[in-house]
């Protein structure tokens, strides 16, 4: 008679498997601070800075990465401001000013409005859609300024060039919201005569102070 030894089909229990992982776990713990304690200080305050930043290299990397992009609209939007104040309409009456902190166009009243008015010239619409479509490609905050000339207004409807000034720049801000930008992002002025751009003892002067500045914010100018 043959006998054959049967296989042992019992199984180790599950508790069992998770204890020797957990004590091998703990010995490698054990073993990474043994090895850590025989580092110079150099070494320990190099390895402590990698250990630092693990997990927050995606969020640095993103964030260069939205940086990089921001900074790159913006160039687009003042490239894109300065082809629109080269157009036939618009060579006379606008200018573009760029700085670290913002990007400034300037239109001067005749290209939108008529004298002692607040209401926006028709053909002027496909202008401020361009702008907007500008506007557009970017997040920051906008800032519209009206400015007027230092003759006071004859006007039923308008009391001082104050009101002349915030009325026309809410006007501006009005048909761009109606375009489509967020109302959020604009910030309404009315500066009368006060900030002139040039002297107002001339006709040439007060026609560059009669105007509508459009400021896109750079690095979050305002909150």
């Amino acid at each position: 008679m043959i006998f054959k030894l049967k296989k042992s089909t019992k199984k180790e229990p599950i508790w069992l498997t998770v204890f020797c992982d957990l004590t091998t776990n703990l010995m490698l713990f054990f073993l990474l601070l043994y090895a850590f304690t025989r580092l110079s200080k150099e070494k320990q305050r190099q390895m402590y800075e990698a250990l630092k930043y693990t997990g927050k290299k995606e969020k640095i990397i993103e964030q260069k990465a939205q940086s990089v992009l921001k900074k790159f609209a913006e160039e687009e939007t003042a490239s894109a401001f300065g082809r629109i104040t080269k157009s036939k309409e618009l060579k006379k009456f606008s200018s573009v000013e760029v700085s670290e902190s913002q990007i400034r166009l300037v239109l001067n009243t005749p290209v939108l409005f008529d004298s002692g008015s607040a209401k926006l010239k028709p053909q002027t619409k496909v202008i401020l859609d361009k702008i907007a479509k500008t506007l557009s490609m970017t997040n920051e905050k906008i800032i519209v300024e009206g400015h007027t000339d230092n003759i006071p207004i004859k006007s039923r409807k308008f009391h001082s060039n104050w009101e002349l000034s915030a009325r026309r720049a809410v006007n501006v801000i009005n048909y761009f919201i109606s375009r489509g930008i967020d109302a959020n992002r604009f910030i309404a002025a009315g500066y009368g005569e006060y900030f002139p751009r040039a002297s107002n003892t001339t006709p040439q002067g007060r026609a560059k102070n009669r105007r509508i500045e459009i400021v896109l914010l750079r690095k979050g100018g305002v909150e």
